[in-house]
């Protein structure tokens, strides 16, 4: 049987941390079905078969939680939480890994599971040992999904019987920018690094509490070459990175599992997990039967110490449905796909292992939406203002002016609006996206308000970074604007003058008319003469018509009185 791997890079050094499974054996397609119902069963359980979920913790089940601090497993902290914007990036931005399920081992082999974070203990068990975070940016045209993860978050040994741990990361494969044979490109992972941190007091979490912690950069280091295996960094070589240290989909499946689970490699979720890449193989190409994972191996003095991965997945077009209509279409090939990250002992005599998984298939019933819960770090919807009163429900009126400039905003408490629309009153729904804080709100731009819109209702939605969603509908009333010409109406004057005269410019509108509250007017109306222009040719007092117009174009007319005296009989002397 060939093998394959996933990194074109690979060395031949033989270490002996290295493990046997390291192989991966990829199948052809016509042995594909064969291995959906073999390779990936663990037990007599398929493991694509429809699990019972996850019970809440029972009565025996926290009994058994409380047993956990008997072993060298710390008891669970009540962390002291520093504001998010004191905090490191992966706390600023709303974790997409919405999916995210817990799946443990203590060192006695107690199980600790659970599906919704903040439900029991036993969540804070596993994230005490493993944490994983991850959000999406976009420079230079492409999209990449950054990883920030936490391997032995809480700085304390998991091993006694051996003198190894290990910190392993899957790559997800479904959604990675990889080459047409299912390998590694040289940017589908940049930027790894492994910066390693020792605790100043006991009794916290470096995802969390990083402040507790110090950085050891004797310990730290960057991969430049992700795709080359067997390398030895930090002081004296004392951590060795692999790649290919993962799930094999072939026949060393089995091992694999039990020595990177230990007593979970029969755990439903992980069966059904490592079962669907067999399944996504079978239905997208063989080149996808591969080893996606990679990490790290460390031994004792270093079983003490905190790990923060840093790792940019370059996600492959199509990764997020840009033309989706909401946040959950939008981003759900990155949530469905499968990624774990564990923090284990090494060794066949151990049994320490805390996996954070993140993914699902829809089409499980397990998995559907209304059983799985989705985790998220954000669920606080963003605010809607009209001016600066919150619109809080559907039974606000707005009364307008035709003419008037209309206008909303929306904040949120991340400081990001993932979609903003407004629709109703335009032919086309306004929609904007970008930053919207509670200092600076984003807005929708000015609506010039006209008589069409009156008692019609508009809906506007705001949708954050995390897909919480505010829709508010408010009832617009216009009324039509005065005429200019009404509110500021003409008044002629009498114009006295001689026969023979020149009458003053029609610009000169003070010598003819006076405009009610003209002072108020941005502009002075424009006047002409309604018919025939006067003239002082004739001694009389006549009546012409004069037309003002406005600037709403509308008109006001008026009678202006010219007296036309005869001139003053000159006498020569």
């Amino acid at each position: 049987m060939t093998t394959a791997n996933p990194s074109k890079h690979t060395s031949s050094s033989k270490s002996s941390r290295k493990r046997s499974a390291h192989k991966v054996h990829t199948l052809p397609l016509a042995t594909m079905a064969a291995l959906l119902t073999a390779a990936t069963c663990l037990g007599s359980q398929p493991a694509m078969a429809v699990t019972t979920r996850t019970p809440l913790p029972t009565p025996t089940q926290s009994r058994v939680v409380r047993s956990l601090t008997n072993s060298t497993v710390a008891e669970s902290q009540n962390h002291e939480y520093v504001p998010l914007g004191e905090k490191k990036p992966w706390l600023q931005y709303p974790n997409i890994l919405e999916f995210r399920r817990v799946r443990g081992r203590n060192s006695n082999a107690t199980e600790i599971k659970s599906d919704e974070e903040g439900s029991d203990n036993n969540w804070k068990f596993v994230n005490d040992r493993t944490a994983m975070y991850a959000h999406v940016e976009t420079r230079d045209n492409s999209d990449y999904l950054i990883f920030d993860v936490f391997f032995n978050n809480n700085a304390e040994s998991m091993v006694s019987k051996s003198n190894k741990q290990w910190y392993l990361w899957q790559v997800p494969y479904a959604i990675a920018d990889l080459d047409s044979n299912g390998l590694y490109k040289s940017d589908t992972v940049t930027n790894l690094r492994y910066d390693a941190y020792r605790p100043k007091t006991k009794g916290h979490i470096l995802s969390q509490d990083p402040e507790a912690f110090v950085k050891d950069d004797s310990l730290s280091f960057s991969v430049p070459d992700m795709r080359k295996t067997d390398q030895h960094f930090g002081k004296d070589g004392y951590a060795l990175y692999q790649v290919g240290i993962g799930l094999n989909p072939g026949n060393k499946l089995y091992t694999d599992l039990g020595q990177i689970f230990h007593g979970n490699a029969n755990e439903s979720l992980i069966s059904r997990m490592a079962g669907d890449q067999a399944l996504y193989a079978f239905n997208n190409g063989s080149q996808y039967n591969k080893n996606y994972g990679l990490g790290i191996t460390v031994a004792k003095p270093y079983d003490d110490v905190a790990y923060h991965m840093h790792a940019e997945l370059k996600l492959r077009p199509g990764a997020i449905n840009k033309n989706a209509d909401n946040y959950n279409e939008k981003y759900a090939n990155i949530q469905n796909a499968w990624t774990w990250a564990n923090s284990g002992s090494w060794g066949k005599t151990t049994s320490s292992a805390y996996t954070v998984i993140s993914g699902r298939d829809p089409s499980n019933d397990e998995d559907k939406d209304d059983k799985l819960k989705r985790n998220k770090a954000d669920n606080k919807a963003p605010k809607i203002y009209h001016g600066k009163t919150e619109i809080t429900d559907d039974n606000q009126t707005i009364e307008l002016t035709e003419g008037d400039n209309l206008s909303f905003t929306t904040t949120d408490n991340k400081g990001h609006i993932e979609k903003f629309s407004i629709s109703g009153l335009t032919d086309t729904p306004i929609t904007k996206q970008g930053d919207g804080s509670e200092d600076k709100p984003l807005s929708s731009g000015d609506i010039t308000v006209t008589n069409k819109m009156n008692n019609k209702t508009v809906t506007i939605t705001s949708e954050d970074g995390s897909g919480n969603v505010t829709a508010r509908k408010v009832k617009v009333k216009v009324t039509k604007k005065t005429k200019l010409s009404k509110e500021h109406p003409l008044t002629g004057k009498t114009i006295d003058t001689t026969v023979g005269g020149k009458l003053p410019q029609l610009t000169e509108i003070d010598n003819f008319v006076t405009v009610k509250d003209g002072s108020k007017l941005d502009k002075q109306p424009t006047l002409k003469w309604n018919g025939t222009a006067p003239n002082t040719n004739t001694v009389g007092v006549f009546t012409n018509r004069i037309k003002g117009t406005y600037s709403d174009n509308s008109t006001s007319f008026t009678n202006v009185t010219i007296n036309v005296k005869p001139q003053k009989p000159v006498i020569d002397t």
